[in-house]
């Protein structure tokens, strides 16, 4: 029995760009809805120049704080320590990138860069960094386990809304890189990487990813307000 088809000539969903050329036909994975290899250079592209330009903001507006609130921010900071420890920030860390909360992971690196903890940055930081790996594993071991049952497809649907499914799913485990040092949710993509059937071993080293962002964003939080004295010298 002949299987329907799609008229080629018809217009494409909204989520999927025409063509350049309008007399070129459209492209299989255009048709399919899944990303072509321009759009996925792309995609990449624009999430690295996100991260870099979310990084300069947000020390901007952490140096802008340090120079005239200085004591408010220092004061919030232990606050949220005083309630959470340091086991408490490792549990929210924990939850974020595990099970795709709405929880900046750098949340915790910031209340590091900004609390008494600093004194022992190169120990609590690296070891946080190491900790997020890992709750992107279980991620991986949910989406292994998990992500073809009735329960795992209702979680997994909330995160099939958002346009980075596709990509990460495109992407393997380079798309578990993208998710360890740009925006992108870091769980989605080891959620991805487990439904598709990838091996621990293939992400395991992209996993470990976390730790120059981790210390890339401490840095940066940590030396915001002396960077901003320097430029406005």
């Amino acid at each position: 029995m002949p299987q329907p088809h799609r008229d080629l000539a018809s217009p494409l969903p909204s989520h999927i760009e025409p063509p350049d050329d309008p007399e070129r036909p459209a492209s299989l994975e255009e048709v399919a809805g899944v990303p072509s290899d321009a759009q996925v250079a792309a995609y990449v592209r624009g999430n690295l120049v996100k991260a870099g330009v979310v990084l300069v903001v947000v020390m901007l507006v952490l140096g802008v704080l340090g120079l005239y609130f200085n004591a408010e921010l220092l004061s919030a900071t232990a606050w949220v320590l005083d309630q959470l420890g340091l086991a408490g920030l490792a549990a929210v860390l924990f939850i974020s990138d595990a099970f795709c909360a709405p929880i900046p992971s750098d949340f915790t690196v910031l209340v590091i860069a900004k609390s008494h903890l600093n004194q022992y940055w190169y120990v609590v930081v690296p070891g946080l960094a190491l900790w997020s790996s890992f709750a992107g594993g279980v991620a991986w071991f949910l989406g292994t386990k998990l992500g073809k049952t009735n329960w795992g497809q209702r979680w997994f649907g909330r995160m099939q809304a958002s346009h980075h499914h596709a990509y990460a799913a495109r992407l393997g485990k380079w798309g578990v890189a993208i998710g360890a040092v740009t925006p992108v949710p870091y769980s989605l993509t080891c959620w991805v990487a487990g439904t598709l059937g990838l091996r621990l071993r293939e992400i395991f080293w992209v996993n470990l990813l976390r730790l120059p962002r981790f210390l890339a964003y401490y840095l940066a939080f940590a030396e915001s307000d002396a960077l901003l004295r320097w430029l406005t010298w």
